[in-house]
């Protein structure tokens, strides 16, 4: 629950994506990036933990945007 709102914060930036398990995977960093060391979760008022969450889970559905042969979505055909 912590990650929702950064997840939808990504897939409102990357319409037309689907979100896998490298997004969920993603969220899961991002929330142990904002983690402070020897505590278990985030602070909740954290006001970057939504943002670190959706840069992390964008980064990952931007490379699942990719096409069978490895071309990024949007490339031009050879």
């Amino acid at each position: 629950m912590l990650a929702l709102p950064g997840l939808f914060r990504a897939i409102a930036s990357n319409p037309g994506t689907r979100v896998e398990i490298p997004a969920f995977h993603a969220c899961a960093l991002g929330l142990v990036a904002t983690t402070p060391p020897r505590r278990l979760l985030p602070n909740l008022h954290n006001p970057t933990l939504p943002y670190q969450v959706a840069t992390a889970a964008s980064r990952a559905l931007h490379r699942g945007m990719r096409h069978d042969d490895g071309r990024s979505v949007g490339d031009v055909a050879p």
